[in-house]
This record gives C-alpha cells, sequence and structure tokens, in this order.
C-alpha cells in the first residue's frame, strides 16, 4: 500500500460507512472511533469498503481489496498522466460495458470520450454525488453544468481511470471507493444525488438500503435524479422473457414498475415524480457516429417513439429509461 497524502475534504466530510461515526485519520488509515473500523487510503484515495466486515458478495469490491493488499495488480499503469489527446486505455476496453451495445464498434477506436450531457445545472457550486460512478463519465459531466461533484464507485480500475481523465480534462472532481449500499458520507452533505444505470443491477433490498443512505446524505430540499429500467419497456418486456427461467446471476439487471418506484422512492426520500427518457437505449445522440448501422435504426425508431409520445403520452409508459426525481 502507497503512503500518500489525503485532501482534507475527506477528512471533513467522511464517515464510518457502517454505524456513520467520526473518523480519525493515523498512519495513512482512516479509523473509526466507535468501533474501530480501519478503512485504508491508496495513492490518496480513501477506500471505504465494508468486505472486512460484512459480507456483501460484490466482485468489484473483491478486486478492490486484493489490489490495495497486495494480491491482485491493476489492469493498467494509472499513475501514468494521459497525453493531450490520449483516450484512456480502460475507457477503450469498456467502452460498450458501461455505454450500453451500442458502443461496441467503438471499443478500443475512440478518439475523444463519450462525455453525456447532464441533465440539470447550476450556478452555485452545488454539492453533487454520483453513485456507481464508474470511470466518472456522468462526474465529468456534472462538473461542467456547474456541480461540485463527488463520485463513488466500488471498482478501483474504473474510480483510478476518472481521476486521471478529470486531471487531463483539467475538470475538479473527487472520488472515493466505496459501496453504495455503505455510503460513506455524512449527514446533509449534498445538495444533488445522481446515479445513471447502477440501480437496476441491485437487488431490490439493496436497492431500499442505498435509498436510505441517500436520504442520510442528502440535505433537505436536496434533489436526487435516479436512472431506472421500467418494467414496462418495450426492451424491458423482451429480456424479462429471455432471462424468466434463468437464475439470478451478479449483476444481472431488476426492473421496477414506475408506480413502484414512485412508491418506494416517496417513502425513501421525499415527493418523487417519473420523467420517461427513451426507448430501448440510453446511448447519447452525439455518439450517433459510433454506432453500427443496425444500432442506427433502432436509435431512429427511439427518437420516432419518443416523438410520438409527445402527441400520445399513453406511449411514453413504454420507454425503457426513465428518471425517478425526489426532493426530500
Amino acid at each position: 500500500m502507497t503512503n500518500s497524502y489525503i485532501d482534507q475534504w475527506y477528512l471533513d466530510n467522511l464517515v464510518c460507512p457502517i454505524d456513520k461515526s467520526q473518523l480519525a485519520y493515523e498512519n495513512n488509515q482512516m479509523h473509526c472511533i466507535k468501533h474501530s473500523h480501519i478503512y485504508n487510503i491508496f495513492r490518496g484515495i480513501p477506500i471505504m469498503l465494508v468486505d472486512k466486515y460484512q459480507k456483501t458478495n460484490n466482485l468489484h469490491s473483491l478486486r478492490t481489496v486484493n489490489i490495495v493488499e497486495g494480491r491482485e495488480k491493476l489492469r493498467f499503469d494509472l499513475q501514468r498522466d494521459l497525453k493531450k489527446n490520449e483516450i484512456d486505455p480502460l475507457v477503450q476496453e469498456i467502452i460498450a460495458e458501461t455505454n450500453s451495445n451500442f458502443y461496441t464498434k467503438a471499443v478500443g477506436k475512440l478518439k475523444t470520450y463519450t462525455i453525456p450531457d447532464f441533465p440539470i445545472s447550476t450556478n452555485d457550486n452545488k454539492h453533487l454525488l454520483d453513485v456507481g460512478c464508474g470511470w466518472g463519465r456522468w462526474c465529468i459531466s456534472s462538473s461542467k453544468s456547474g456541480f461540485d461533484t463527488i463520485g463513488i464507485d466500488p471498482c478501483i480500475d474504473s474510480i483510478m481511470s476518472a481521476i486521471r481523465i478529470s486531471k487531463q480534462l483539467n475538470i475538479k472532481t473527487k472520488f472515493v471507493i466505496g459501496d453504495a449500499r455503505f455510503l460513506p458520507f455524512k449527514k446533509d452533505l449534498f445538495d444533488n444525488c445522481f446515479s445513471f444505470s447502477v440501480f437496476q443491477h441491485f437487488i431490490k433490498e439493496d436497492v431500499k438500503k442505498i435509498l436510505e443512505g441517500i436520504n442520510f446524505t442528502l440535505k433537505v430540499g436536496g434533489i436526487s435524479n435516479i436512472h431506472m429500467l421500467n418494467k414496462y419497456g418495450l426492451r424491458s418486456l423482451c429480456m424479462q422473457i429471455k432471462h424468466i427461467f434463468k437464475k439470478y446471476e451478479y449483476f444481472q439487471t431488476t426492473y421496477w414498475s414506475s408506480s413502484d418506484l414512485i412508491s418506494l422512492f416517496n417513502i425513501k426520500i421525499g415527493h418523487s415524480k417519473v420523467v420517461y427518457l427513451s426507448f430501448f437505449t440510453q446511448a447519447q445522440y452525439k455518439d450517433y457516429h459510433l454506432f453500427k448501422p443496425m444500432h442506427k435504426l433502432i436509435f431512429n425508431i427511439s427518437k420516432i417513439l419518443n416523438s410520438i409520445a409527445l402527441k400520445i403520452p399513453f406511449i411514453k409508459y413504454f420507454a425503457d429509461n426513465i428518471y425517478i426525481i425526489s426532493k426530500k
């Protein structure tokens, strides 16, 4: 494990992810003052994972722990600074995994980063938490929209890439390695919480636990924007039929109805509403040139259905991608 400087922000705003008690910094570790839980620091980044104390069944967390403790190695030399026009090698490799299969043609061939447009903006440098930030595409997007963004993800490879991409693009963001079910942030810290294409990979009980953590760290009056998959979306229905006889696998998609989501978010965070986004795909229009011909066709059909839904509102209830927007 590497000794390194840790930003004062972490010392002021992180708490024990298990019992929410204060942390003390000593010998390149953060110590829970209540129950003596210990969290390591890796190259200046807090490793706020709880696997040492609780079984999480999170393969990303287990790999991170193995790397920090020297049993495995990072996938790339993530200490090396990126050149001006270089695309991070991890992003080149996993772009279709993080952005959807519409990006399979772009694997290993990206010329620019696929940074999406953020759905909201601010002029007040509001604090925003990006849950399951991956390599940081939404952190970069939200920072460009005026937010002071903190990203959290259990995958050390992704977080280390996010750090050096942010440095390369001169984006000021902070990152924490942690599990969404055990958020390590103090109470009433964030003005906004955001997550995209993450919650559907958790079982429903875990989603409830994540929402409780968001409620804890979100300020009164704070807003959460959480992307989910609609159980009755056109593609979602096909995928559910396809997997009906398969056993549950790690990171498998879980589907919710919009009414169930509204009921849950109302209870766990506050008054909530659904915003219907798109049919079939999460892909961004600005990346259209990266798609294969079949994916371009599907994308165009999605645009047509979005247009029809404006005139025939009932159609929107079959959109696959939705936001649940809640106010604490």
